[in-house]
């Protein structure tokens, strides 16, 4: 606003940038008034639209950092360093994928909200439900998590709650993943 006061509207609409943040700024606003209308289910959909061309404004701004000589070098950096590590982030991939697929083949189906035998763990009690190995997706966020983090004994407890006693022992393969 104090923008469009201190130049006049021509000058200020010269802009494509400017216009596609005076665009989306109404836009904004206008939908989260929308929240307070009878017909708040498509306020969800527009919301999320907007969101959307809140991303691109952010994108330009990345943009116009990248013109700063520090911040130049430090992308240069950045992209250096992952463009000289992509045989260990391959490597690394593979991995996560081969325990994905056998925690899916020992443990599909038992890490579960709601399952009796996960009651008082700490799996439960921290709801780690969306690292389960019900698909590949989940299965390889839950490695994911362990390779970020140091080892997380909640998971592995999870597992081994949830498992009847006859295996019992594929446990193991939580520290062996550490370990590897």
């Amino acid at each position: 606003v104090i923008l469009i006061l201190a130049m006049s509207w021509a000058e200020y609409t010269s802009s494509r940038a400017r216009l596609f943040d005076f665009f989306t700024t109404w836009l904004l606003f206008g939908v989260s008034l929308a929240y307070y209308l009878p017909f708040a289910d498509v306020q969800g959909e527009l919301m999320r639209y907007a969101n959307m061309l809140r991303l691109l404004r952010l994108i330009r701004v990345i943009k116009s950092l990248k013109r700063l000589p520090k911040v130049a070098f430090m992308f240069k950096c950045v992209s250096t360093l992952l463009v000289s590590a992509t045989d260990i982030l391959q490597f690394l991939l593979v991995i996560v994928y081969v325990y994905a697929s056998l925690g899916i083949q020992l443990f599909g189906g038992v890490l579960y909200q709601h399952n009796e035998d996960l009651e008082g763990t700490e799996y439960n009690e921290l709801n780690y439900f969306a690292f389960n190995f019900n698909d590949l997706l989940s299965g390889c966020a839950l490695w994911f998590v362990n390779l970020l983090s140091e080892y997380n004994a909640a998971f592995a407890d999870g597992v081994h709650a949830a498992l009847p006693d006859s295996y019992k022992f594929t446990w193991l393969l939580f520290p062996m993943f550490y370990f590897s």
